[in-house]
Protein backbone atom coordinates (compact mmCIF):
# COMPACT_ATOMS: atom_id res chain seq x y z
CA UNK A 1 0.00 0.00 0.00
CA UNK A 2 2.77 1.92 1.03
CA UNK A 3 4.44 1.60 -2.62
CA UNK A 4 1.20 2.69 -4.17
CA UNK A 5 1.19 5.73 -2.16
CA UNK A 6 4.60 6.79 -3.66
CA UNK A 7 4.13 5.75 -7.24
CA UNK A 8 0.83 7.74 -7.27
CA UNK A 9 2.66 10.90 -5.55
CA UNK A 10 5.20 10.41 -7.96
CA UNK A 11 2.63 9.95 -11.09
CA UNK A 12 0.91 13.42 -9.94
CA UNK A 13 3.93 15.09 -9.24
CA UNK A 14 5.24 13.86 -13.09
CA UNK A 15 1.99 14.90 -14.37
CA UNK A 16 1.98 18.42 -12.88
CA UNK A 17 5.86 19.06 -14.04
CA UNK A 18 4.61 17.46 -17.70
CA UNK A 19 1.06 20.02 -16.94
CA UNK A 20 4.14 23.10 -15.99
CA UNK A 21 6.44 22.35 -19.19
CA UNK A 22 3.47 22.15 -21.76
CA UNK A 23 2.23 25.72 -19.96
CA UNK A 24 5.26 27.18 -19.74
CA UNK A 25 6.18 26.05 -23.61
CA UNK A 26 2.80 27.02 -24.59
CA UNK A 27 3.48 30.81 -22.84
CA UNK A 28 6.77 30.98 -25.00
CA UNK A 29 5.09 29.80 -28.06
CA UNK A 30 2.91 33.01 -27.52
CA UNK A 31 5.23 35.22 -26.96
CA UNK A 32 7.51 34.09 -29.94
CA UNK A 33 3.99 35.26 -32.19
CA UNK A 34 3.20 38.05 -30.26
CA UNK A 35 6.99 39.32 -31.22
CA UNK A 36 6.54 38.14 -34.60
CA UNK A 37 3.17 39.93 -35.12
CA UNK A 38 5.08 42.93 -33.60
CA UNK A 39 7.78 43.03 -35.84
CA UNK A 40 5.60 42.52 -38.99
CA UNK A 41 3.39 45.59 -38.07
CA UNK A 42 6.67 47.30 -37.09
CA UNK A 43 8.29 46.18 -41.00
CA UNK A 44 4.58 47.30 -42.20
CA UNK A 45 4.69 50.95 -40.74
CA UNK A 46 8.43 50.69 -41.77
CA UNK A 47 7.46 50.08 -45.26
CA UNK A 48 4.56 52.54 -45.76
CA UNK A 49 6.59 55.45 -44.23
CA UNK A 50 9.87 54.54 -46.94
CA UNK A 51 6.60 54.50 -49.64
CA UNK A 52 5.09 57.73 -48.92
CA UNK A 53 8.94 58.85 -48.80
CA UNK A 54 9.65 57.61 -52.51
CA UNK A 55 6.06 59.18 -53.68
CA UNK A 56 7.25 62.66 -51.98
CA UNK A 57 10.55 62.39 -53.78
CA UNK A 58 9.39 61.06 -57.07
CA UNK A 59 6.59 64.24 -56.69
CA UNK A 60 9.83 66.34 -56.29
CA UNK A 61 11.37 65.10 -58.83
CA UNK A 62 8.84 65.71 -61.20
CA UNK A 63 8.72 69.07 -60.75
CA UNK A 64 11.83 69.97 -60.92
CA UNK A 65 12.04 68.10 -63.97
CA UNK A 66 8.93 69.79 -65.52
CA UNK A 67 9.82 73.15 -64.48
CA UNK A 68 13.25 72.58 -66.37
CA UNK A 69 11.13 71.39 -69.34
CA UNK A 70 9.31 74.32 -68.97
CA UNK A 71 12.90 76.91 -68.50
CA UNK A 72 14.34 74.55 -71.81
CA UNK A 73 10.86 75.63 -73.78
CA UNK A 74 10.96 79.49 -72.74
CA UNK A 75 14.96 79.32 -73.95
CA UNK A 76 13.87 77.72 -77.32
CA UNK A 77 10.92 80.20 -77.61
CA UNK A 78 13.58 83.04 -76.56
CA UNK A 79 15.97 81.67 -79.36
CA UNK A 80 13.11 81.04 -82.36
CA UNK A 81 11.46 84.31 -81.50
CA UNK A 82 15.49 86.36 -81.81
CA UNK A 83 16.09 84.17 -85.20
CA UNK A 84 12.59 85.44 -86.44
CA UNK A 85 14.09 88.81 -86.00
CA UNK A 86 17.39 88.32 -87.38
CA UNK A 87 16.16 86.88 -90.39
CA UNK A 88 13.83 89.72 -91.05
CA UNK A 89 16.31 91.83 -90.40
CA UNK A 90 18.00 90.14 -93.13
CA UNK A 91 15.29 90.07 -95.44
CA UNK A 92 14.44 93.53 -95.22
CA UNK A 93 18.29 94.87 -95.31
CA UNK A 94 18.13 92.92 -98.87
CA UNK A 95 14.79 95.05 -100.08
Amino acid sequence: MHDFKIKAIKQYKDERLEEELIKRQTQSDLEKEREKELQKRIQGAKTRQELTQANEDLKTYLAKQKKLEQEEEKKIAVYAKRKDEVDQLRKDKEE
